[in-house]
């Protein structure tokens, strides 16, 4: 909770330094706003599926699955199934 309200408070801090120096337009803004929002119903979201992630997490663990990230996808380095 911590590290995402730090996220929500940097991206507020940079729209409203974007709105005040004129370097952030309207819409843009509108955009950042409706985001963060948007936040709340995502988390919420994503704590519902708490058992589901539990039942990934475990099958991974056995698996010895590694994976990557690259920013845009996911890849799988290595496998070792056990």
């Amino acid at each position: 909770k911590a590290f995402t309200t730090q996220l929500v408070a940097l991206a507020l801090l940079i729209t409203s330094i974007g709105k005040a120096k004129k370097t952030l337009n309207a819409d843009r803004e509108a955009l950042i706003v409706s985001g963060l929002q948007k936040l709340p119903n995502l988390i919420a979201n994503a704590l519902a599926q708490e058992h589901e992630i539990e039942s990934l997490q475990s099958y991974l663990q056995i698996n010895s699955m590694h994976f990557s990230w690259d920013g845009e996808r996911c890849t799988r380095l290595q496998w070792k199934g056990r």
